[in-house]
């Protein structure tokens, strides 16, 4: 029964993320007009200002990955307590919090929320899920392999890198960009006909975010579990 519950949270975690993807897509190609994603945000495939006739494709790939998720956590938290892949109460909790701010954040009008409440779920939704997938791939990684004790600060610095680097690269083009360059207006297709460097994109690293944040995920649910091998009591001398 638990095998069954951790291959059936895995399987729910990776369609969810096809959905994900699979909205924005159709999203996209209902966007009116051209949609240069180097230069244009993922909230632009979710505005109903900006696509009419595609925003809903878009919410309703974030809602399925985040129900997709809470399937996941939950079935997560009733494994037994032995090493593997799946997520545990320690470090499942943000992804607990996350993934209905993210359906949230999709689902309700915004009638029903306070001013800038779709905002602010966004935010939490980025922050607790990006943190919490950076906890659960570190702490899995970690697992799998069996990393020594004397290297294990090296190797969680080196795999929360490894995740963080375009989170990292939007926080100082941002800050860049507020101290050098504050007449620039926000990221468009305008910046593309003036030239402006790619890697100065807020789009680009968000759009970067995204993909290196799917594919932890990916990776977590695709490896199969591995669990401590228990000691016969027959064969022990």
């Amino acid at each position: 029964m638990f095998a069954f519950r951790s291959v059936a949270g895995r399987a729910a975690m990776l369609l969810g993320l096809c959905g994900f993807w699979l909205g924005l897509a159709i999203a996209s190609w209902e966007f009116p007009g051209e949609y240069d994603w180097r230069y244009m945000t993922v909230s632009n495939l979710f505005s109903a200002k900006h696509n009419p006739a595609g925003h809903w494709w878009g919410a309703a790939g974030l809602i399925f990955c985040g129900g997709a998720g809470i399937c996941w956590v939950a079935l997560g938290l009733r494994q037994p307590p032995a090493p593997g892949w799946g997520p545990r109460l320690r470090e499942s909790w943000l992804l607990a919090v996350g993934f209905p701010c993210m359906v949230l954040a999709a689902a309700l009008p915004s009638e029903w929320l306070v001013p800038k409440g779709h905002d602010w779920l966004a935010v939490i939704a980025f922050l607790t899920l990006c943190s919490g997938i950076v906890r659960a791939w570190v702490q899995a990684t970690l697992q799998r392999y069996k990393v020594p004790i004397t290297y294990r600060s090296a190797c969680v610095f080196a795999l929360a890198c490894a995740v963080l680097w375009p989170v990292a690269g939007a926080a100082l083009t941002q800050a860049y960009l507020t101290l050098n360059r504050p007449d620039l207006p926000w990221v468009s297709l305008a910046w593309r006909a003036r030239q402006i460097p790619l890697y100065l994109s807020f789009a680009l690293w968000e759009w970067l975010t995204c993909l290196v944040l799917s594919g932890c995920l990916a990776i977590i649910c695709v490896a199969p579990p591995k669990r401590a091998k228990q000691q016969d009591p027959r064969g022990a001398h």
